[in-house]
């Protein structure tokens, strides 16, 4: 009998756990004015590389600054040519050499700091910003700036008090009304946002990103057919952004319609095959649709666009835990901690593996580590009472279970666990309160019913024993279970 009950219990571990995923909704990013270049270890190119146009403008301005060394309008003219080619730390040393030459040159301190803004070097940058204010206080955009900066460097409530001073000074910027929408969003003040938005959309109909923005504003508050309008405004303004798409196809993945979403998310990938998100999110869709094959794929290629994408090696594990390659998992499970070590369901599912794989002490020490970082993980409490079980630790088994079903009380492999393991503590009455609960799930489940029949003819009532043999064998059980019973009736 108590075989019985643990071979349900413990290969009752469901697939759906492995397979759980996180939506990402692909944001046009918080703005910035540059992204982070490689540099060679001095700061320096040795030799540049690139648009040749520039290089030759570069050529041309420095053969000018050998006979004219002191003039601050060719060195400004070059560092916009170096930081157009990317050469941000040259363009930098550029703009200090105009600056030494004309302190108030208020274009070269705009560009420099627009350049440590691009390094990330927000402390530089916010000095050239407050410069250039200090030069122009009327200077609307000097004061846009500012907030993208402290925008960039999370203090957030300043970055709002610079939009709010930029648009005072001129309400047509419509730059400034997209990034205070979000700084609002970022903020979570959706509704503060798509205000933000339709009003930089009336300054500039063309605004493909402010378009692009209010339909992710529309997405988060689950308004996904008015986010599909937006989307579609923005691409009828500009076919080819690639990030329309991609925020697109979240948008069908929210109203399920996941064949219209991969169309979506291919189109991004068409036109940007290193938009590692667009490859991300049909993984995602590909999972919807019970395809874990084609999602894996998806999901290697965005680890290959972005290594440190920890979100797609968690997701890529699931798939391979699903599939039944549980090293596999594990391995995609271990990256994604190296890159997030807070990652509660990559403690989680790596758990859910070495249970699966039958190592129920590493599953415990995961499953406690993504308890810790989420206590109202019900799956994660349901599986480490599992591995209790499997340990023939059956009080903890209980307390565990006891959390699980508190805070999902209507998983039935909770009810059935806790069942198992008060029918080891000998707690018949509780495990025919168990096994009823199931029942009201699952009223097909003749295992359930068979378990019941053992625990009430245990209690010594056979009357509902008989009955519940009956439904057992009703639903295909084996005829062995009557016999069963009988013994149990003629034992003392």
């Amino acid at each position: 009998i108590l075989s019985v009950m643990l071979a349900a219990v413990l290969g009752a571990c469901s697939a759906s756990d492995q397979t759980e995923t996180q939506d990402r909704v692909g944001q046009v990013p918080t703005p910035r004015l540059e992204e982070v270049g490689e540099e060679t270890p001095n700061g320096e190119t040795a030799e540049l590389t690139g648009d040749q146009s520039l290089i030759d403008e570069i050529t041309r301005l420095s053969d000018s600054l050998k006979s004219d060394a002191r003039n601050a309008e060719t060195y400004f003219e070059r560092g916009n040519a170096y930081r157009s080619l990317g050469e941000r730390r040259l363009a930098i040393d550029d703009y200090d050499q105009t600056i030494l030459l004309d302190p108030g040159h208020i274009d070269a301190h705009n560009r420099r700091g627009a350049t440590y803004l691009g390094l990330g070097n927000y402390e530089r940058a916010l000095v050239d910003a407050d410069e250039v204010i200090r030069l122009d206080p009327a200077r609307a955009d000097a004061h846009r700036s500012r907030g993208l900066i402290l925008m960039s460097a999370g203090r957030l409530e300043e970055a709002l008090e610079s939009f709010d001073r930029a648009i005072e000074l001129d309400d047509k910027l419509a730059l400034a009304f997209n990034d205070r929408g979000v700084l609002n969003a970022n903020l979570g003040r959706f509704r503060q946002a798509i205000a933000d938005y339709e009003r930089a959309i009336r300054i500039d109909a063309g605004f493909v990103d402010a378009y692009n923005n209010l339909g992710n504003a529309h997405q988060a508050l689950q308004q996904f057919f008015v986010a599909i309008e937006d989307y579609d405004a923005a691409l009828r303004i500009d076919p080819s952004h690639a990030l329309t798409y991609n925020n697109r196809g979240n948008a069908y993945r929210g109203l399920r319609d996941y064949e219209r979403a991969i169309e979506d998310f291919s189109e991004a990938v068409r036109l940007d095959p290193t938009l590692d998100t667009a490859h991300y999110n049909r993984g995602l869709a590909h999972v919807s649709m019970g395809d874990f094959q084609g999602a894996i794929e998806d999901f290697s290629k965005a680890v290959r666009i972005n290594p440190r994408n920890a979100d797609a090696y968690f997701d890529r594990g699931a798939g391979y835990g699903t599939l039944g390659q549980l090293q596999l998992a594990i391995a995609d499970f271990d990256r994604a901690l190296e890159l997030d070590p807070v990652h509660a369901r990559a403690y989680r599912n790596r758990g859910l593996s070495y249970f699966s794989l039958g190592e129920y002490n590493r599953a415990i020490l995961d499953l406690d580590a993504a308890i810790v970082l989420d206590r109202e993980d019900a799956t994660a409490y349901k599986h480490r009472g599992l591995s209790y079980v499997g340990l023939g630790q059956y009080e903890q088994a209980i307390q565990d279970l006891d959390a699980a079903i508190e805070l999902d009380p209507t998983d039935p492999l909770s009810y059935s666990t806790r069942g198992g393991a008060l029918f080891q503590l000998g707690e018949f009455g509780r495990v025919v309160e168990d096994l009823t609960q199931l029942l009201r799930f699952n009223p097909q489940d003749m295992k359930a019913y068979a378990n019941r029949a053992r625990a009430h003819a245990l209690l010594g009532d056979f009357e509902e024993a008989d009955r519940d043999v009956e439904s057992a064998l009703a639903l295909g059980y084996n005829p062995g279970l009557r016999a069963e019973i009988d013994r149990l009736r003629e034992s003392p």
